[in-house]
């Protein structure tokens, strides 16, 4: 019975992991980016090495156009031709960021602190690291997160 129970556990991981094998979308199919939604915050790096952050405002067969702030001037429509185009990455959410950086921060420092605790002779406070440089990388990474996007999904790439 239990070599049955293996190998009906083993068949369907397989089938699982083929599953999401599958699921892969094709990263040189421009529809990805053309199905996006206005407003979108996308992130298109050029052949030419340039990069551009702002806002999905159309996608046509041949172009993409991209709303871009100038700091204290003003906003400007940037067309880019297909061609032109290297990678587009849709950009995670500024909530997103922030509770991807507190969650790691928090774990690290959570880490450390059992580290501390656990080199502790006299075993007095028990815990007190594992609180004080959890909620010391707790503020250090929700601060990082809010500045910085973690884990924006790449949504195109030119062949």
């Amino acid at each position: 019975m239990l070599k049955y129970r293996r190998l009906l556990s083993s068949l369907l991981v397989l089938c699982c992991a083929a599953q999401l094998v599958a699921a892969k979308p094709n990263l040189q199919d421009w529809n990805n980016v053309r199905i996006l939604d206005p407003g979108d915050l996308i992130i298109v790096k050029t052949q030419a090495g340039e990069k551009y952050e702002g806002e999905y405002k159309d996608a046509t067969a041949n172009s993409l156009e991209v709303v871009v702030s100038i700091p204290r001037a003003m906003r400007r429509v940037i067309t880019l031709r297909k061609d032109e185009v290297k990678e587009v990455r849709r950009k995670q959410s500024r909530v997103a960021s922030t509770a991807i950086g507190g969650g790691i921060g928090l774990g690290v420092g959570v880490g450390l602190g059992a580290i501390a605790d656990a080199k502790d002779k006299y075993g007095e406070d028990p815990g007190l690291m594992k609180g004080v440089l959890g909620f010391a990388g707790l503020m250090f990474g929700l601060g990082i997160g809010m500045h910085n996007s973690f884990f924006n999904k790449r949504i195109y790439y030119a062949p």
